[in-house]
């Protein structure tokens, strides 16, 4: 069979290659692509749906193509279902899985997500942190500590930018030096 042709939805959003740009269609073909199985057509279209462009705006069908996407590994989507539960938009609000999805995205390398999972932990009891840290299925990966234990692996300048941007958001009033604290505001 011949290869897959890669996704490019840029040709309808910016008016590529000779292509004008028309966001209705980019979305048309992005959705395709996504019911078609690929993970990063899925994430553009929930971005879509939760965005409003080239169609209307639908929270709950951008949570679903979120997790969707989550679900087979694309860390930014992994992100965004964090922040989608944090905050109720599109999924009943749940804290404890907007920390598991934001762990998740931090156990792939998303630093900012590794930042949000500790701000959550203050307001979660040990319960509900062990139990957000447990596997959930098999097609996720496996959590087995709490993201703050996992902060003491993290080296002292990524530590210290993690602590200056949590201070810009009120999420920690102690010094920016890479030092591990407690220093959180909750």
């Amino acid at each position: 069979s011949p290869p897959a042709r890669p996704y490019r939805p840029s040709l309808y959003e910016k008016g590529e290659a000779g292509v004008r740009g028309n966001m209705p269609e980019a979305r048309r073909w992005t959705e395709r692509a996504a019911l078609g199985g690929d993970a990063k057509a899925m994430h553009n279209l929930a971005l879509y749906y939760f965005r409003g462009e080239g169609g209307e705006r639908d929270t709950a069908s951008a949570a679903r193509w979120f997790k969707k996407a989550a679900e087979r590994g694309v860390v930014d989507s992994q992100y965004n279902l964090g922040l989608l539960y944090q905050a109720g938009a599109g999924v009943e609000r749940n804290i404890p899985e907007a920390y598991r999805w934001f762990s998740i995205a931090a156990d792939g390398g998303d630093s900012t997500a590794r930042a949000s999972a500790v701000s959550l932990e203050g307001s979660m009891t040990p319960a509900q942190i062990s139990a957000a840290t447990r596997q959930p299925s098999s097609s996720q990966p496996l959590i087995d500590r709490p993201v703050r234990a996992q902060a003491a692996e993290v080296g002292q300048p990524q530590l210290a930018a993690a602590q200056r941007i949590l201070g810009k958001l009120g999420y920690y009033t102690g010094e920016a030096e890479g030092a591990s604290s407690q220093a959180f505001s909750t």
